[in-house]
């Protein structure tokens, strides 16, 4: 519970201040993947070899969701704002997105 809460807190924080520099249409769609993002990588901290088999498999499909649907979404983004560098340093910033390589759905 309190993982969430700070997660939310600082999503929040993040997003105050980037929502600065750009219009609310690309606020829109960059704050969608900056949440699925955000989710990517905390699922993919999460996963331990210690946990469960079922506890595993919970953790793989939710990464495979929020990943796969966050790195659809930074290849669209980063064809849509090739010439805007703020937005590709953002887009660029999610280690876990980057190197996701399951299915994209």
């Amino acid at each position: 519970m309190l993982k969430a809460f700070l997660i939310c807190t600082l999503l929040t924080i993040h997003m105050t201040t980037y929502a600065e520099s750009v219009d609310a249409k690309e606020q829109t769609d960059i704050e969608r993947f900056v949440e699925d993002a955000e989710v990517c990588d905390h699922l993919a901290g999460e996963w331990d070899p210690i946990l469960s088999k079922p506890d595993q498999r919970t953790i793989e499909k939710n990464v495979e969701i929020y990943c796969g649907r966050a790195k659809k979404q930074q290849i669209m983004l980063k064809k849509k704002y090739k010439d805007r560098s703020e937005i590709m340093k953002k887009l660029d910033g999610y280690e876990s997105v980057n190197f996701f390589h399951g299915k994209i759905k």
